[in-house]
């Protein structure tokens, strides 16, 4: 199977919350040990590419910063089809979102004005980032989610995701977001495109 891609999601399969599944580097061995190429998916655009690296190496996985293809990267190539190079983007968001825009050349922005806002999950999302959010998106900014998950899973239990963060920028800011296709839907879409989004 030597060329052959696999994708496999990270929350929910490989790790619940911080805890890894059991089974799941074994199963990461198995596949490598078959000739796969395996790309690791995930709609969660806070972390770093480095911080999941090092995530997996914690589990027993190595795994190198090209071998991820996450929302963040997605949410950035979406905006590089609406707005031009260098362009004020606010990103409403964690490292690894302000990573994944950077590198396709915007600048980065935490208040307006802005050509457009991008929304990612961020557990330290507060009213203030409702507001300078909604206010640049009020302004005609290109408004971008980096997925619409409603909830995530962790440990034990469901925490709510990007999906409900998006829905409250959209409400304020009175329009819908854009946002690329789910790592998780379908799963021959992303791992086709992992060099493409990392390039």
């Amino acid at each position: 199977m030597d060329g052959a891609v696999i994708g496999l999601d990270l929350d929910g399969v490989l790790w619940r919350g911080s805890e890894p599944i059991d089974g799941s580097a074994d199963a990461v061995d198995s596949l490598r040990a078959g000739g796969f190429t395996v790309a690791f998916l995930t709609n969660n655009a806070n972390p770093t590419l480095e911080a999941y690296v090092d995530k997996l190496a914690g589990m027993g996985v190595a795994a190198e910063p090209g071998d991820f293809v996450t929302s963040a990267q997605a949410a950035a190539r979406v905006l590089e089809r609406q707005i031009p190079a260098n362009s004020r983007v606010l990103v409403c968001g964690g490292p690894g979102l302000v990573e994944a825009v950077s590198r396709r050349g915007f600048d980065v922005v935490v208040e307006s004005p802005a050509e457009a806002v991008v929304v990612g999950y961020d557990p330290s999302f507060d009213y203030g980032s409702l507001d300078r959010a909604s206010e640049a998106v009020r302004s005609g900014a290109h408004f971008v989610a980096a997925n619409i998950d409603p909830t995530f899973p962790s440990g034990d239990r469901l925490l709510p995701g990007n999906g409900a963060l998006v829905a409250a920028v959209a409400t304020a800011g009175v329009r819908s977001p854009r946002w690329p296709e789910s790592p998780r839907l379908p799963t021959p879409i992303w791992s086709a495109s992992a060099s493409a989004a990392v390039a």
